[in-house]
């Protein structure tokens, strides 16, 4: 009997938010199934829309990556953190 593994692979993306007449940034994520080819596919996606703020975080390895783009830029610059150290 073959089991599947699961991967968890989440990608979201900053989205401003009304709320009580006053704007909030809040995380939206994105659906993929988790694979690391889906995920690739949301990130190619999110640039595509010129989105300026998103973050893939890797539930096994504990490895978020940070994409952000200046307003008047064209580069995303990507920052790799590693969360399963203790600061």
């Amino acid at each position: 009997m073959a089991t599947a593994k699961k991967e968890s692979i989440v990608v979201s993306e900053k989205v401003s938010k009304v709320s009580n007449g006053k704007s909030v940034q809040i995380m939206k994520v994105v659906k993929t199934d988790g694979s690391s080819a889906d995920a690739g596919k949301a990130v190619l996606e999110l640039q595509k829309r010129k989105v300026s703020y998103f973050e893939v975080y890797d539930e096994e390895t504990k490895v978020k990556t940070i994409y952000t783009k200046m307003l008047g830029g064209k580069n995303y610059t990507k920052k790799v953190i590693d969360t399963s150290k203790k600061q």
